[in-house]
Order: C-alpha cells, then structure tokens, then sequence
C-alpha cells in the first residue's frame, strides 16, 4: 500500500489557518478588560468625595461654627480660620496661631499664638479685637475652656492653672496631680468637680482612673469628659469609648475618597459643646471635615476652606454668635464646680513625668503573633509600634506565670527613617528582650504609638522593648 499523498497546498494552508486563528484569539483577548480581583483600595479609589452643601446640617443644629488651623499653600506659619456654618464660602482669617477652641456657650474662640493664649469673640458678635489671655504658657498644653469666663493652661512656670478673662490666676492642684505631658492633649471639667485629661495614647480622670485611648492617635474628649476618641490604623474609622459613668461608645465611619490606601480622615477632635459631632480632617482635601454620630456617620467637608499643607486641627462649636462682651463678671455658676476641682482627691494617682531612678525590668523570649502597622515617617519623626507576643520563657525578673500574653512598644520610627529589624520582624519568630513599663519613659509616650488591630490591647499594660544598646 502506498502511503497517503498530501498537496503542497494542505501543507502550507493548514499551519497559515492556525497562526491566523490564534493571532486573532490574541487580539480579542487584548481588546477584553482583564476582570482581576480588586484590592479594598483599588475599590476606595472609585468612592465619591465628601459632601460639602452644609443643608443637612444646618437643619439639625440651626447655627454653629468651626475653627481650625491652617497652613496655606505658600504660607510659611499656620493660621487660624473662622467659619461660619451660614457662611461656608468666607472664612475668616484671625492672624497666626494653633489649637483653637470655642467656649460652651459659643460665643468666644481662644487659641495659642506662641507662648501666649490668646483669643476673641467669635465674627459678627462683640468688639472683634484680639485679647491675650495668658503668657509664657506651654504651647503643647493647648488651651480649653471651663466656662464661658475662664480657661485652663499650663504655664512653663507653676503648672495648670485656671485663668479667667479678666485675668485672674488660680493653681489647679487636683488637675496639676495627673496632667502629664504629651501631643494632642486635652481638657475637660466634668459637673461634679471631677477632671478627665488626654494626651498621646493615655487618659486619666482626678477620681483615679487611668487606661489607654481606644486607637492610635488622635484622642480628645468628649465636652462632659466621660468619653474619649481615637483613630484607627487605616484611618478609616474613629472610635470613642466611655471612660466614666454616663459615657458613650461607638464609632466612625470614613466612605469617601482617599489620597493613599492608609489614608482617609484624622486629627479627629470631638465638638466642644455638642456630642453628637466631631471634627477632623480630610486628607484628601487637606479641609476640616463635621462628622455626626450615626449610622451611618453623616460628613460635612467644608470645601471653601484653604487647604492646608500641614496638619488641620479643628473644633466645631453648635450655637449662635451672641453679642457679648470679651470679659463677664458672669461665672456660668461654676465656682462651686471649680472648688470642688480644686480639692485633692485621696484617690488620685499621680502620673510621673520622670521614669523612678531605679525602673523594675523583665526578660522575657517571646514569639511574635500579631504586628501593627509602621506609621509614614513622612507623617511622624519618631514613632512606634506595639506588638503583640506570646510568652515562651521567663529569663529574668518576675514575671506572673499565668501570664502568656504580653504587647511591647518598639521603637520603628527615629529621625524619620524606619528601624528595618522591626518593622521585618516576621510572625511567628522568636525574640529575647529586657523590658520596662511604658508609662516609665515619657520621651516615648508622648510620641505616636501604633498598635495592633486586637482589642485586648486596649486595656493592657504596655511595656517597652530595652535593646542593648
């Protein structure tokens, strides 16, 4: 039998059809959008900007303001802006300065300029002069209002005191006992004489109670300082919890679009007056933000505002421009409140700006099972990270044997370059350190600390990671 016979042609056409075939398979599929599984921020990026018509709000509170700090394009020192929530397109610039607040009854605004507090009755009320309150303060303290008459701040010299508009100083020493020093600090005096006081990652209240921020950083008080606020990593949400009786807990929710995949909204700061609302920035516009409690939580941006190239810290005040005098006589009946304040309480624990000359150590090995996230060192110099571990051996020092669990601060973050052994240090690996209570080393906890996602770490002792140097 002689074997099949095959054309010239078959051979040729039947390798051309199938080159044909796949070419024109491959330009089909370059013409088809590739359906890939998208990332929660390749989602963000598709998210709607924050709302700015200021209707909603308006119809809940009636009137109210917000003043915040900002540093314009261009600018060389931040100033303070003045709006008026009726008049969302015109802020007001009042000259240089940070930290502003409004009085309780919305009809003053104070801030710090310098080493001076300083402030003014708010646009359209009153003489619109500018009046210093006290000099050769503490610019870190802040300054915050007790009453519509008097505020509270630390001088470099003498501590806290309380210093009315018409100049009277008086010490606090039942605040002075617990006050220690740390960023974003704030101050509130509560109905019944008692103190709450925030800064950095710990609260603390005159009645003795003390416990960590519910976040990383951004805390603040509610205006009744039973509650404190916080920012979560991601900056996506804010939650508050209570810190003493009658105090509330929830959270905030950020929805809207978002410059980089940890960023969204912060510096969040609870409304002096109103509870119900917070303010904050956002950090896709670099504007102040209102953020009502709900659910879900209702945003205002206020999109006229300048947009600031460094931090926006703000507070956001519910009420009318009331026509008043920059200084009362009026003490908004207060006075037994402030005495009350004013008496040690026996049950106070003092907070120790110094570590104790001799610090009590441990060394512990420890198997890393839960990181946190490594701060931008854009955003922060210093700054560090809380890990949780489980204890694996008791080298040395006392240590409770039923205690498995332990969350150590490390160091990431140190003249703006992250420490890499830290910040790579891989769950599951294994690790010998000395360790010291956190709450020993100021210079540590009035820096950024990043902790982890767990709860647990909310009321845990935190120590701090000693490596030999």
């Amino acid at each position: 039998m002689r074997p099949a016979r095959t054309s010239l042609a078959s051979t040729l056409i039947l390798p051309l059809t199938r080159t044909l075939t796949l070419t024109l398979l491959l330009l089909v599929a370059l013409t088809v959008p590739l359906t890939l599984p998208s990332s929660a921020w390749a989602q963000s990026k598709k998210l709607p900007p924050s709302p700015t018509d200021p209707a909603w709000l308006l119809k809940i509170i009636g009137d109210g303001a917000v003043a915040y700090q900002c540093q314009p394009r261009g600018a060389k020192e931040l100033s303070i802006y003045l709006i008026e929530l009726r008049d969302v397109g015109n802020p007001i610039d009042l000259g240089h300065g940070h930290s502003p607040e409004f009085s309780p009854d919305s009809s003053r605004l104070a801030w710090v300029r310098g080493n001076e507090a300083v402030g003014r009755v708010r646009a359209g009320a009153g003489d619109g002069e500018l009046h210093v309150i006290a000099s050769d303060i503490d610019p870190q303290g802040g300054v915050h209002w007790i009453a519509n008459d008097s505020v509270v701040v630390k001088f470099k010299e003498g501590g806290w005191h309380r210093v009315t508009l018409a100049g009277k100083k008086q010490p606090i020493p039942a605040l002075e006992k617990v006050a220690f020093t740390g960023r974003e600090t704030d101050v509130r005096l509560g109905k019944d004489g008692v103190w709450s006081f925030v800064a950095g990652q710990k609260w603390v209240t005159s009645d003795g109670k003390t416990g960590r921020i519910p976040g990383n950083c951004s805390s603040s008080l509610s205006p009744d300082g039973r509650s404190v606020g916080a920012l979560q990593s991601g900056h996506k949400e804010a939650r508050y919890a209570a810190i003493r009786e009658g105090g509330s807990t929830g959270k905030l929710e950020w929805k809207y679009a978002s410059p980089k995949k940890d960023k969204g909204f912060d510096n969040h700061r609870w409304s002096s007056n109103d509870a119900r609302f917070f303010i904050a920035s956002d950090e896709a516009h670099e504007q102040p933000v209102i953020l009502m409690i709900g659910s879900p939580t209702r945003v205002l941006r206020l999109g006229k505002a300048p947009e600031s190239q460094e931090d926006v810290y703000a507070d956001m005040t519910v009420g009318k421009a009331t026509k008043v005098a920059w200084s009362t006589t009026s003490t908004a009946n207060t006075n037994t409140e402030i005495a009350a304040a004013n008496t040690d309480s026996t049950d106070a624990k003092p907070h120790q700006d110094e570590p104790e000359a001799k610090v009590a150590s441990v060394t512990l090995t420890a198997t890393l099972r839960e990181k946190a996230l490594v701060p931008d060192p854009g955003s922060y110099p210093h700054a560090l990270v809380v890990y949780r571990y489980e204890v694996t051996k008791v080298v040395a020092g006392n240590w409770p044997a039923e205690t498995k669990q332990v969350f150590i601060a490390h160091w990431v973050i140190r003249d703006r370059k992250v420490i890499a052994p830290i910040a790579n240090r891989k769950v599951g690996s294994s690790h010998t350190m000395t360790l010291e209570s956190l709450d020993a080393h100021p210079d540590a906890t009035s820096q950024h600390i990043s902790l982890p996602e767990t709860e647990e770490v909310l009321g845990a002792v935190l120590w701090l990671d000693m490596p030999k140097k």
